[in-house]
């Protein structure tokens, strides 16, 4: 299940992380995957990379 994909778009992705939008595109932007028709196809492990990677940048998030 590690490698499933999912399709969604960063702002859904912020939301459902409660993370800063402007975070989630910077981040994009930086990394290796790219936005299919503004929205990402990522995996679950990349999802979690993302998410721990914004939250080192910002320490205040849960």
């Amino acid at each position: 299940m590690k490698d499933s994909l999912e399709l969604i778009t960063a702002k859904v992705f912020s939301k459902k992380y409660y993370l800063d939008y402007k975070d989630v595109l910077s981040y994009l932007k930086l990394s290796r995957i790219k936005p299919m028709y503004k929205a990402i196809n990522i995996t679950l492990y990349e999802e979690q990379e993302i998410y721990n990677h914004i939250k080192t940048m910002d320490p205040d998030l849960e």
